[in-house]
């Protein structure tokens, strides 16, 4: 748990003024011959959602808008989910009012999480920190679902035993009271001019037996909600990884006073076959 004290405002804090109207509205968009925002398709280029082949080719194709009446002019996160579990983010500048942002045929869901055959849910959430002030979200978000075939099975070079997979878990640094250290919060009241950005470092490592040689996923949230995302690729069995410090947490999401609690959590979209998959994560 993390306590924000209060800060205080300041002339260059523009936070919501109670009862102001909702002005921005971004949200997604079909362009003109798509079937909908969100497509899903086995072939690079389409225009509408179609079923996935054999070969495990999958393109995602999106597009937000600012339908609002004014416009969005700060940056703001763009998630994509399966079955509720963030796979990508992307950034935004901002967008004026019918301005269109879009990404064709992206192609890395496979690299992203594991796929078992069968139905999932996608969607695609704009704005998923709520950073943007007075913006309306009631239509933030588009889902759609898609199958994903049994593929052709690919044995590996050589069986590891479970006991012996890898296995990864929070660590506690020398000098270090848990896995994570964030510095820089104001424990006091404060100008919002005072404040300098927090500092958000985790320690992990790899306690199993056999070494990480493909790449992974680690996420940190806020009360619930993706603040950090990273990947990495490979880890020796015993090794143990400290982050550089994190400094962008104020640029993602908006603060309230209180407590709160920030939590991280390793291979969240199950890449990695562990040992444990029960100690992946803690606050």
């Amino acid at each position: 748990l993390i306590d924000i004290a209060k800060i205080e405002p300041t002339t260059t804090n523009s936070d919501i003024v109670p009862n102001e109207p909702l002005v921005a509205s971004l949200q997604p968009i079909a362009m003109d011959g798509w079937s909908s925002p969100l497509i899903v398709a086995s072939s690079a280029g389409a225009t509408k959602s179609s079923v996935i082949e054999q070969d495990g080719q999958i393109f995602i194709t999106w597009a937000i808008t600012n339908s609002g009446t004014e416009s969005a002019n700060t940056p703001f996160s763009i998630d994509l989910l399966v079955d509720g579990i963030p796979v990508e983010r992307w950034s935004s500048k901002g967008l004026f009012v019918e301005e269109v942002q879009s990404v064709k045929d992206w192609d890395l869901l496979p690299t992203r999480t594991l796929l078992t055959p069968g139905i999932h849910t996608i969607s695609l959430v704009v704005d998923s920190t709520s950073y943007v002030k007075n913006n309306d979200s009631t239509a933030s978000t588009y889902s759609s679902t898609f199958e994903w075939p049994t593929l052709p099975s690919s044995s590996p070079d050589t069986y590891i035993s479970p006991e012996r997979l890898p296995n990864l878990s929070p660590s506690i640094p020398v000098d270090w009271k848990s896995p994570i250290s964030i510095t820089g919060i104001p424990t006091e009241p404060t100008s919002l001019q005072l404040v300098k950005d927090p500092r958000l470092q985790i320690a992990y490592s790899n306690s199993g037996l056999s070494s990480i040689e493909g790449m992974f996923l680690v996420y940190t949230y806020l009360d619930d909600v993706l603040v950090a995302k990273f990947s990495q690729i490979g880890l020796v069995s015993q090794e143990m990884v400290i982050t550089p410090p994190w400094r962008d947490l104020l640029d993602i999401i908006r603060i309230s006073n209180g407590l709160h609690m920030i939590t991280f959590e390793l291979d969240p979209t199950n890449l990695i076959s562990e040992a444990d998959e029960s100690d992946n994560s803690v606050s």
